[in-house]
């Protein structure tokens, strides 16, 4: 159960702070031509969480948003095969956030079925379950009055749904009993949403189920965290079943296909004879199909399967395959589909497919060639060509440098072969005096994505010589391969200055209780010239009049920021986590400082510099002051405030791009983030709400 709730912290946690700016060149280079520019419905900064694909083109939506091209829709909508807005359907307020719609399922006469952890779903009460008609309001003939129950007497929920032939419905969740229907882990609900009595899995695992998928011959597959068990029509276990449990990645997405087998999708990657793999594909029998290749390995969010029976998968990247790939029926990667184009974009949050074969996703990115796409994107059916363009637009190296690296890239139809020319232009850097001109044709072998052009920088060791600056171009595609139409020439600066990265708080001065247990500082590296390499920074607490052992626990260590790029200017962010102590003899405020110092280049990086100061500025945001003060604010899990409210009780919260974020502790004990707009920014309300934490 911690890994699912993990994986929705870090979901929930990317959506409400995901409110990007435009693109980099190198994104817009990548993503021309793969994606289609028409469809594009405005969500404003809202995002999606949760998709269906409709027989006739349309689409279901949940998320986090409050209108959909300018009308007002609060975080379920239907768009048209266009993207234009259904207004047909309005469920109105549901009160239910993103990631919290954990299924959305069609059902009979053009109904729909959700699934998820509320009680309430547009003022009515749903147990868990609730269907819609098809104008998205609440179908008061359905009501699950039995309320799913843990083996401990407390509240749960439903996490899947399934419809059987007959029209009832296999529902799969954390649950032992429904009301007081003995119904471990799966049940089956009649059309009204009462529970079938005729169905027993009291003697089913007790596992939280995450997934069901119903069988040709009508058996049940259910699968969870680190486990896959089967289920015969009437809710005993199938004893013929091989595949009763999978302690190495379980099933939180299940196929059932028509011969009797099924696909698998887990938390994490399987182990198959040894190598690791996002999906497998399980026999009639339950055992595992040695037919079906092993694909890498990679976390799942989605699995969803087409109409020509390839699979679609996406999650956190699936190393060099990129945030969403295809597969072909045999389990073998399809080189006619690749869309990885940014180190920025490494997810999918959910997708689907339409009718006509095109692919819709929900990606982490929010621009696409110039173009507002709100939170969705579709992609083209199949892509005839690859296209070429440089992975990374602007590069900065010092002149000690020896050799530039410059990465091109290929996405697209990887297939067959390609190749393309390149060549170095003079600007106020000359080819000979301060780097050495190449031109050459790379060739891209079938299912190559990437080939690397080699500069090699000069080092003429002129004292004070000024910035100077050349350009790299792609010239001429040949083979299955088109120059991206927006592709933009990689402009190399030679720099001779060794300021290259820095490290430093994002505020100066907190304020934390001494209830709060832990002071969470945020230490932010940002470059201002491009860095290859990885950065270490040092920290320690000092005394003020707070002292270490009484007030707050003493630290000292080392920051570690990753090599990684991003072309916002922000290389890394992490969290430097200080423990405050229960002080029961001071109820005053008091301070103490954590400081940084001795930033460097990491010994095992690649890098050939060294930074000269921390910041960009000497001292600045170099040490933070932390307040700690005798209570935290209690509030309740559901109470919403307002921002003076918050005020003029005197507690201090922390900004970062436009959003606050606080942590408090809840009436009932346990912690929660605070989220808020900045009610000076664009479009903000001026209120914030607290969102519980598992």
């Amino acid at each position: 159960m911690e890994k699912v709730l993990s994986w929705l912290r870090n979901a929930l946690l990317i959506g409400i702070l995901n409110v990007c700016g435009p693109i980099s060149s190198a994104a817009t280079n990548s993503l021309t031509g793969l994606v289609d520019s028409s469809y594009h419905p405005d969500l404003g900064d809202g995002f999606v969480s949760k998709m269906l694909a409709l027989p006739d083109g349309k689409l279901i939506i949940h998320g986090n948003f409050t209108q959909v091209n300018g009308t007002a829709r609060t975080n379920l909508a239907r768009l048209n095969a266009d993207g234009s807005l259904d207004a047909s359907f309005n469920a109105g307020e549901t009160g239910v956030p993103a990631f919290l719609i954990y299924s959305i399922v069609p059902a009979p006469n053009g109904r729909l079925m959700l699934t998820g952890p509320f009680t309430i779903f547009a003022s009515v009460p749903a147990n868990n379950v609730v269907r819609l008609n098809q104008d998205g309001s609440v179908d008061s003939t359905f009501n699950v009055r039995s309320a799913p129950i843990s083996a401990s007497g407390a509240p749960t929920t439903v996490f899947a749904l399934a419809f059987q032939g007959d029209g009832k419905m296999i529902i799969g969740g954390a649950f032992s009993r429904l009301g007081r229907t003995p119904a471990q882990s799966v049940a089956r609900l009649l059309s009204d949403g009462s529970v079938d009595a005729t169905f027993d899995s009291s003697h089913a695992p007790a596992y939280a189920v995450y997934s069901v998928a119903i069988q040709p011959d009508g058996k049940i597959l259910a699968g969870g965290l680190d486990h896959v068990f089967r289920l015969n029509a009437d809710g005993s276990v199938d004893q013929t079943f091989a595949n009763a449990s999978r302690p190495d990645g379980g099933a939180h997405n299940l196929i059932a296909l028509p011969d009797g087998r099924s696909l698998l999708a887990g938390f994490s990657s399987y182990s198959v004879n040894g190598t690791n793999s996002a999906v497998i594909r399980l026999n009639a029998d339950g055992s595992l199909d040695s037919t079906f290749a092993p694909f890498e390995q990679g976390e799942n969010f989605f699995l969803l399967r087409d109409q020509k029976e390839r699979i679609l998968l996406s999650g956190s990247s699936h190393d060099e395959y990129g945030y969403i790939v295809r597969l072909k029926p045999d389990g073998t990667r399809d080189l006619s589909f690749d869309f990885n184009t940014t180190p920025l974009v490494n997810r999918a949050y959910t997708a689907a497919i339409q009718s006509d074969g095109k692919i819709l996703i929900a990606p982490d990115y929010r621009e696409v060639d110039g173009i507002k796409v709100g939170a969705i994107v579709r992609l083209a059916e199949t892509n005839a060509t690859s296209m070429v363009y440089f992975a990374q637009t602007n590069f900065y190296p010092l002149q000690s440098i020896s050799n530039l690296i410059i990465t091109v890239t290929r996405s697209g139809n990887l297939e067959r072969s390609a190749s393309v020319s390149f060549s170095t232009h003079d600007g106020t850097a000359t080819a000979g005096t301060q780097y050495s001109s190449a031109s050459g044709v790379l060739e891209f072998a079938p299912g190559v994505r990437t080939r690397d052009i080699t500069i090699p920088i000069i080092d003429n060791h002129l004292p004070g010589d000024p910035t100077t600056q050349f350009s790299v171009t792609l010239d001429e595609a040949g083979g299955d391969a088109v120059i991206s139409a927006a592709n933009v020439p990689a402009t190399v600066i030679i720099r001779e200055v060794d300021l290259v990265t820095a490290a430093q708080f994002d505020k100066t001065a907190y304020v934390f209780s001494e209830n709060g247990r832990s002071a969470n500082l945020v230490v932010r590296r940002t470059n201002v010239f491009n860095f290859n390499g990885d950065f270490l920074v040092d920290y320690k607490t000092e005394d003020g009049a707070a002292h270490a052992g009484i007030d707050y626990e003493s630290r000292t260590g080392t920051l570690s920021f990753s090599g990684y790029l991003s072309p916002h200017g922000i290389l890394d962010a992490l969290l430097l986590e200080i423990p405050i102590l229960n002080n029961p003899n001071r109820s005053d405020a008091r301070s103490f400082r954590v400081v940084l110092s001795n930033p460097r280049i990491a010994p095992w990086s690649t890098s050939y510099y060294e930074p000269t100061r921390v910041s960009g500025a000497p001292g600045q945001n170099q040490s933070a002051e932390i307040t700690i003060v005798d209570d935290a604010l209690q509030i309740n899990n559901a109470l919403a405030l307002s921002l003076p409210a918050l005020s003029a009780q005197g507690y201090v919260v922390q900004s970062s791009s436009n959003l606050f974020e606080w942590t408090p502790i809840f009436t009932n004990g346990s912690y929660g983030v605070l989220n808020f707009k900045d009610p000076n920014a664009k479009g903000a309300r001026g209120f914030y709400r607290a969102l519980p934490w598992p």
